[in-house]
């Protein structure tokens, strides 16, 4: 079958969406399927002109054939890419314009400070009605990369959705070569992955030994680094940056445990990787998709948003590398139903 894995694109911002798309190509060619990826646009969401001119612009891409070639399947998966035009398109859905859905009490509260909530009541109900549309008539079939995000599609536009977690993107190859004395955590740095969290923790751990490792780029990056200096923390907490693939899957192999807490969370391609490198994952009980599967003192720690509640599970995998071993073997045996095999068999079957 001939294949386009579609997704919208957000320039110098290269996220798990887009390494999914990538990856998921990869899987379908060795396979023996033809596939490649096209990127759209996304375009701003604070300007709602802009955030239409993206969604026209993926209406406009009409896909039913590349070169004069068809192609058989489409596969869109975050907003507005599933508005390009094709007669089967399977949608795995990672989410909507989050700011008109889930995060809408937050984000109206500040435009209406600014005195634009009116228009955003308004732009709302647009959207809405935009998205339905192209979910209900547009898509022949939908899947979620989570139940979080099967639940919102659910609770705004009744829509079901058949729960597909994506597979961890790391290379078959990776080895887990120790449980060095640090929390590893990596993802980009804005308020909602919560990255603060993990620095507040490390006031409250008791074993000197212990280090935390902070991998990202982002908005937060100078609030961290402020933290850091004031809690004298330059020689517990380091601050790498954005890295590479290949480093991050060292870190994944070296570490003690992956710090992964955000909050409401659409799934988070790091538990389910971290999981496959034998990593026991610490996240919270409000930080939605990394709770569906990591199980409290089974695999990981799923525990309360609270500084002190994560300090003490830092402490307890400070004090016993034996315990983030089990722990982490636990993960990879749970990580081994989440696989490629699954996944493509579900997008090849007949429709």
């Amino acid at each position: 079958m001939r294949f386009l894995v579609v997704t919208s694109y957000v320039p110098f911002e290269m996220g798990g969406n887009e390494r999914l798309a990538i990856a998921l190509v990869k899987e379908l060619r060795k396979r023996g399927h033809e596939a490649d990826t096209l990127f759209t646009p996304q375009n701003r969401h604070y300007l709602f002109r802009s955030l239409m001119a993206g969604y026209l612009a993926n209406y406009l891409t009409d896909v039913k054939e590349v070169d004069g070639k068809p192609v058989d399947r489409v596969i869109t998966i975050k907003f507005p890419s599933f508005a390009v035009r094709h007669p089967f398109q399977l949608c795995w859905f990672a989410h909507r314009q989050r700011e008109y859905y889930d995060l809408w009490g937050e984000w109206y509260t500040y435009q209406k400070r600014i005195g634009a909530g009116w228009r955003r009541k308004i732009q709302r109900v647009i959207l809405h009605r935009i998205d339905n549309y192209l979910l209900s008539r547009h898509v022949k079939k939908l899947y979620a990369i989570s139940g979080n995000v099967a639940n919102r599609l659910k609770t705004w536009g009744n829509h079901n959705a058949e729960v597909l977690y994506p597979p961890p993107l790391i290379p078959d190859s990776l080895q887990v070569k120790a449980y060095e004395p640090y929390i590893f955590s990596v993802s980009r740095l804005i308020s909602p992955k919560r990255m603060d969290l993990l620095v507040e923790a490390m006031r409250y751990v008791k074993n000197g030994n212990i280090q935390a490792v902070i991998t990202g780029k982002g908005a937060d990056l100078p609030h961290l680094r402020d933290m850091i200096k004031e809690y004298g923390f330059e020689h517990r907490v380091t601050l790498t940056g954005e890295l590479d693939d290949k480093a991050v899957f060292q870190h994944l192999s070296n570490c003690r445990a992956v710090f992964f807490a955000p909050r409401n969370e659409d799934y988070g391609l790091v538990t389910v990787e971290a999981m496959r490198s034998h990593k026991p994952v610490i996240t919270c009980t409000d930080s939605g998709g990394p709770t569906e599967l990591i199980e409290d003192e089974k695999n990981g720690f799923v525990l309360p948003p609270d500084p002190q509640a994560i300090a003490g599970a830092i402490d307890r995998l400070a004090e016993s590398e034996t315990l983030a071993r089990s722990l982490g073997e636990q993960a990879y045996q749970d990580s081994l139903v989440i696989n490629w095999d699954k996944v493509v068999e579900r997008f090849t079957a007949p429709l």
